[in-house]
């Protein structure tokens, strides 16, 4: 899961200035003096070019060291003038060494962010733990001037970017992500269905993944689902979940007794607070079951108006340690359940698809966190559609991307449900914003 990969906006100059920085603490934008004296992690930033106007490309490119080697998590932010987050990208489990290891993004300059000076940061956190080795803010700074440029190139709908629209649609049509005209109709059979009654059967079905990686498991070729009918305190189905305490973002522990279902036909994912640390759950369908082409749909309640919360109902590629990556977002929320979000990420230097939608009047009267919605995916060869209930929130395939890089969305995927809390990038939660839940009531997957 990582964090919505925002375009930048206008015609636009950037204007960089360098820093390098050593650091350990937990306050973002401490002074490189009071890192260096506690750092053996050093950092350095730049991008390039220094200029870019609409639809061009700006890579930030990171350079870490460490003595000794440590493996740690790293991830990169920017922020916008005001503070708050533009974009971010993350680097899971790196070996950082004396010998500098490279971490590269890019990032599409597009219409719609406000001029100024945005700033470079990172985050060097020891993989599978708490301790943050590194976190500062204005590695490098760059400014972002001038007039706002619609952005309709390819589009016949939907925004421009600027405050505008690039066209509407004749009665029957909605606009898709892609600023397409599409038939409404394009919502798949199965938006508004359940999953059946009862106990699903265990999955079944070839093997997928490298023996011995830790992604490996059975690719399902029958219908699968939970209603999480089970006792109260029990954790969910360990034929169909694992309980996994694996850290893709956020300050939290994941404790596996925060994992567990109600005794009311709901499983729950909950954040509390024990002394200064933060403890959530996470489970995930990784070993136990993979999806390749089908529906898949959850109902869900997501935890509302925690400015700290970041929950997800996401899906990653098998084969995490050598395949091309590929992560689809079919919800997550970044403190704010008024803002839908969702996203296929391909890796690299590739550039995301995204939408972020508020949340319509009629979704629970424009709050997701007040209400049970259905987060769905119809997945086919040649074409991915997310939505929530009625509201398509993306419509994409292969002429989507560049060339080849829908190949990434044609491999086995498993899902995760995750309740992440307070990442470096959102303000820190208040002791009373616990406890907090993500409440589930049934997933669902049906091949085609």
């Amino acid at each position: 899961m990582r964090p919505s990969k925002t375009p930048w906006s206008l015609a636009v100059a950037v204007a960089l200035s360098l820093a390098a920085c050593d650091g350990v603490g937990n306050e973002p934008g401490a002074s490189l003096d009071e890192q260096e004296a506690r750092s053996k992690v050093r950092v350095q930033a730049s991008a390039t070019p220094s200029t870019a106007t609409s639809g061009e490309e700006v890579l930030i490119h990171l350079t870490v060291t460490a003595n000794p080697t440590v493996t740690a998590d790293v991830t990169l932010r920017v922020l916008k003038p005001d503070g708050s987050l533009d974009h971010t990208a993350s680097w899971p489990g790196q070996n950082l060494t004396r010998t500098a290891t490279q971490f590269d993004e890019t990032m599409v300059v597009a219409a719609g962010n406000p001029v100024g000076t945005y700033s470079v940061g990172a985050r060097v956190q020891r993989t599978g733990s708490t301790e943050v080795l590194f976190d500062a803010n204005g590695l490098a700074t760059f400014a972002v001037t001038g007039s706002c440029v619609p952005a309709c190139s390819g589009k016949v709908c939907g925004s421009d970017g600027c405050g505008g629209s690039c066209g509407t649609c004749g009665s029957g049509q909605s606009c898709n992500a892609s600023g397409q005209c599409v038939d409404s109709s394009g919502l798949p059979p199965l938006w508004n269905a359940s999953p059946p009654a009862g106990v699903s059967p265990a999955p079944s079905g070839p093997v997928v993944g490298r023996a011995g990686e830790f992604d490996t498991g059975t690719l399902a070729t029958n219908e699968v689902w939970d209603n999480f009918n089970g006792a109260a305190g029990s954790n969910p189905d360990g034929r169909l979940w694992l309980e996994d305490t694996i850290n893709q973002g956020g300050t939290q522990v994941y404790d596996p007794a925060r994992s567990f279902l109600d005794g009311n036909g709901n499983a729950v994912l909950e954040a509390i607070q024990s002394g200064s640390t933060y403890f959530s759950g996470r489970f995930t369908s990784r070993t136990k079951f993979n999806m390749q082409y089908g529906w898949c749909a959850a109902r869900i309640k997501f935890p509302k108006a925690g400015r700290s919360w970041f929950p997800a109902w996401w899906m990653l590629l098998v084969g995490y340690n050598y395949n091309p990556y590929g992560e689809i977002d079919l919800m997550e929320f970044f403190g704010n359940t008024t803002q839908y979000s969702t996203h296929l990420h391909f890796g690299g230097n590739i550039p995301s698809l995204e939408s972020n939608k508020t949340v319509p009047a009629s979704h629970s009267g424009g709050d997701a966190g007040d209400g049970f919605h259905t987060y769905w995916m119809q997945w086919e060869p040649d074409r991915i559609r997310i939505g929530v209930d009625d509201l398509i929130m993306g419509d994409w395939g292969p002429t989507s991307v560049s060339a080849g890089v829908w190949a990434h969305m044609q491999q086995p995927f498993y899902f995760i449900a995750n309740f992440a809390v307070a990442p470096p990038w959102l303000p820190a939660p208040s002791p009373g914003d616990f406890p907090a839940r993500m409440v589930i009531d049934w997933i669902w997957y049906k091949p085609l």
